[in-house]
């Protein structure tokens, strides 16, 4: 019961935890050409520290006074300057600046190209590593960025500018422990960094640390108590932990807020239903159909919820509900709509409606086993038995309701103590799903068989 409680909970959750967590845009911090302190490092700094700085020379450092105001204005005119200045003598400094440029045109392949030259120069050069591991971890390349984030790292790049990225990478290779290091570090130098916070907390959750990723939740929450998400994902850790009070308490809470919206209503719905509240979960399901962002497919995952715990009176409010959405569904969503409403008119008793859904399913499609199967139950359960026994066999032509109707074809015959065909269906349904449940099923009829023809 809880694993498939948590599955259908953890897949309503994960969209809106794992959105724009794996996909960030890290801007490069060297390309601001507009601000001053940039530019004084770009005309002073280079040969500062010479073990991760290239030196320029008083000539390439005139390169550079000309190409800043290129830099701000027009900056493929500033390329083609540059290039024509760099040869294989020239400083890195020229290739990574071009780099930069490259960058900044969103020209990634030449942006490599150029970082790759500057480090091929100056092969400790910190901030050519550092700028083109960033251009390949914007690019989604993360297992190329890996080494080069770890060189800059290696290299004194402790500011933990390379440290969430890092994490990132990781992230993305599907390495949470590694990732989890990398944003512990990250979070040291930029601790209020929502950027890694959520990129910490996601590997907290990869790695089913559901505790540790509440208790960070809670403090997120402190700092800003409106973000539905937060609400959410920590309602997520309580369900890994089987915390369904906390929960619900989570969802009530982003409810009552004014953020809660379709999968957090609906998710609220689920949480109730599992616990018995039928009445709460009714409440929550009727208002997350109010919600444009509810989809189908949680539209008929609710609806069979009622259905499949004989819950009538809730099934039919729902569905009577949802009707105005039939429209909007997929052609088998829609059969599936009506079956269920079909479903719930036969729970209540309302016998020639459910007949009249389930007829006009079978006339449109003849082969739609899930109609046939139920139009056979109704005219079972009208006393219709060669009807029945039609619609039954019918249904056993499709794959997916072969099993059930030939199940419900035996218990039928069961019923009407005619146990020898009954033999031959469950015979049909142990070859087609081996197994204790139709096994054991199958040799009690083969007894009452035996029995009713006086043999032992």
């Amino acid at each position: 019961m809880k694993i498939t409680r948590l599955l259908t909970i953890l897949a309503s959750m994960a969209a809106p935890f794992s959105s724009g967590l794996l996909a960030q845009d890290y801007p490069l911090s060297e390309n601001l050409w507009t601000n001053p302190e940039f530019q004084n490092r770009f005309l002073g700094s280079y040969g500062f520290d010479t073990s991760i700085t290239p030196k320029i020379t008083a000539d390439e450092q005139t390169i550079f006074k000309q190409l800043v105001p290129l830099m701000q204005n027009n900056a493929n005119a500033a390329i083609q300057q540059l290039r024509s200045a760099i040869t294989k003598e020239s400083s890195a400094a020229l290739d990574y600046t071009l780099g930069n440029l490259y960058a900044q045109e969103s020209q990634v392949s030449n942006a490599i190209r150029a970082y790759q030259t500057a480090i091929r120069k100056f092969p400790n050069f910190y901030r050519a590593y550092k700028n083109l591991a960033l251009v390949m971890v914007n690019e989604g390349r993360y297992e190329e960025a890996v080494p080069f984030l770890l060189k800059g790292l290696e290299l004194g790049g402790t500011d933990g500018a390379l440290y969430g990225p890092l994490g990132l990478a990781y992230l993305n290779l599907e390495k949470p422990k590694s990732a989890l290091t990398a944003y512990d570090n990250a979070l040291l130098f930029a601790p209020d960094s929502l950027q890694w916070q959520q990129g910490k907390l996601r590997c907290l959750m990869d790695l089913n640390l559901y505790k540790e990723s509440a208790g960070m939740l809670e403090e997120m929450i402190l700092e800003d108590s409106q973000n539905q998400n937060y609400w959410k994902w920590q309602a997520n850790a309580f369900l890994s932990e089987d915390d369904m009070a906390k929960a619900s308490a989570n969802l009530e809470i982003l409810k009552r807020l004014g953020n809660a919206d379709g999968a957090s209503l609906g998710l609220l719905g689920d949480i109730y239903l599992n616990e018995g509240m039928t009445d709460m979960a009714l409440e929550n399901y009727l208002l997350a159909a109010d919600q444009e962002s509810l989809s189908s497919a949680r539209l008929i995952r609710t609806a069979h919820s009622f259905a499949s715990r004989r819950l009538w009176n809730e099934a039919s409010t729902y569905l009577d509900k949802t009707k105005s959405r039939l429209d909007s569904l997929s052609p088998k969503e829609q059969s599936t709509f009506l079956t269920l409403q079909a479903q719930a008119a036969m729970g209540l008793g309302e016998t020639e409606q459910a007949s009249t859904i389930l007829e006009a399913l079978v006339a449109e499609d003849p082969m739609n086993g899930q109609a046939l199967l139920t139009l056979g139950n109704l005219q079972r359960e009208l006393d219709r038995i060669e009807d029945a026994a039609f619609s039954y066999e019918q249904a056993a032509q499709v794959d997916e309701t072969r099993v059930d109707a030939l199940v419900q074809h035996a218990r039928m015959l069961i019923s009407l103590r005619d146990y020898s065909p009954a033999v031959t269906l469950l015979q049909r349904v142990v070859l087609l799903e081996p197994g204790p449940r139709y096994e054991d099923f199958l040799e009690r009829v083969q007894s009452a068989n035996r029995a009713s023809k006086g043999q032992i």
